[in-house]
């Protein structure tokens, strides 16, 4: 579906909000018997580490926040 087609299909909808009640009530239905609450969303992901002596992402400084369970905020020489 185009952008176009959607932004026709929203303003369709918002003319006939009852039509789009019924579809939402329809799928919490279809729905309301689904229990997963013991499974995960994605399935396990390796441990990740850094490398001490580099860093390439932004992945690698959260990973050092993380290490270090705090943080402190400092500000750069000359900035105010």
């Amino acid at each position: 579906m185009t952008q176009s087609e959607r932004l026709e299909e929203a303003k369709r909808l918002l003319a006939h909000p009852d039509e789009l009640a019924a579809e939402f009530a329809a799928s919490v239905a279809a729905f309301a018997a689904y229990k997963n609450l013991d499974e995960h969303f994605y399935d396990s992901r390796p441990k990740h580490s850094y490398n001490p002596h580099e860093l390439k992402r932004t992945y690698d400084v959260t990973l050092r926040l993380e290490a270090q369970r705090s943080t402190r905020r400092w500000r750069a020489p000359g900035s105010s």
